[in-house]
């Protein structure tokens, strides 16, 4: 079925991973989401309009933001930064 999340802040940028099983949504103010079977892991804390993108491998989602980039790897459902 259909879902749907209501979002209280503008987003700045989606990116899907290649294998579709992960959906990441960057705000304009702080950070995003990204959905892991369709739940919600909080990423990018203090990361504003931030441009992303899934490597080709999907083991990396890489957030660039003004100023600063970060990126992040999916740990038993659960996102982490790396770097």
């Amino acid at each position: 079925g259909e879902r749907r999340w209501g979002f209280e802040r503008p987003i700045s940028a989606l990116a899907e991973s290649a294998d579709g099983r992960l959906l990441a949504v960057a705000f304009d103010r702080s950070g995003g989401v990204v959905f892991c079977r369709g739940r919600p892991e909080r990423f990018g804390e203090g990361l504003d309009g931030a441009q992303l993108a899934f490597t080709a491998d999907d083991e990396l989602l890489v957030a660039i933001g003004r100023g600063e980039g970060r990126s992040y790897a999916m740990e038993d459902g659960r996102i982490a930064r790396r770097s």
